[in-house]
């Protein structure tokens, strides 16, 4: 089947707002802003990536080439169940040692955020699905916004393209897309006022 323009826009625009590679800037952008001593950044940054996101990563890269799944994104409902709960895992043991090693306490909320949307996905997942894409993007732009500038919430408009990527793709719907943004979102506010944590 020849692709056209839009076939491509919508890959790149899936691939570069991927949620490990969303998350993964964020987790940067969190590290580089609440530490200034650049030795210590680094261990934050590298430890909120390669224990956050990494497992699951890992395991969904292996399991694409070994042909369990059909697709680095899990866009079939089925196959996401096992990667999600070993990125909860990841989620919660990444979480734990931050707290332990007092990392910056953004970078712990971030965790903190992550392990309550993948429950929340994990439950959802056995009867339907929704957008990873614009949950995490939704919820890395809230994050941003809370702890470094309101004007980051102009962000929200980028889940317009990145909905009609899913949506064009035929990985989710409309109200899957829709889903995916409110849970995001939803889920960052909640643990920012649960937690009563305030930004620097």
């Amino acid at each position: 089947m020849t692709k056209t323009i839009k076939d491509r826009l919508a890959f790149m625009i899936s691939a570069v707002f991927s949620p490990p590679l969303v998350a993964g800037l964020a987790i940067l952008a969190i590290s580089v802003y609440y530490e200034s001593r650049y030795e210590y950044f680094w261990i934050w940054a590298l430890l909120g990536i390669f224990i956050l996101i990494g497992p699951a990563s890992a395991y969904v890269y292996w399991a694409f080439h070994k042909g369990n799944v059909r697709g680095l994104n899990l866009s079939e409902r089925e196959e996401r169940l096992r990667p999600l709960a070993i990125a909860l895992i990841g989620a919660v043991i990444g979480t734990w040692v931050l707290l332990r090693k007092d990392a910056p306490a953004a970078l712990t909320i971030m965790g903190i955020t992550l392990i309550s949307e993948l429950v929340i996905i994990i439950f959802v997942t056995v009867f339907w699905k929704i957008s990873l894409h614009t949950m995490a993007f939704s919820s890395v732009v809230t994050l941003l916004a809370y702890l470094y500038n309101p004007y980051a919430l102009i962000l929200y408009f980028f889940l317009i393209p990145v909905g009609w990527s899913r949506i064009h793709r035929k990985r989710h719907s409309l109200l899957q897309v829709i889903a995916g943004s409110l849970v995001g979102l939803i889920t960052a506010l909640g643990v920012f006022t649960l937690f009563h944590y305030r930004s620097r």
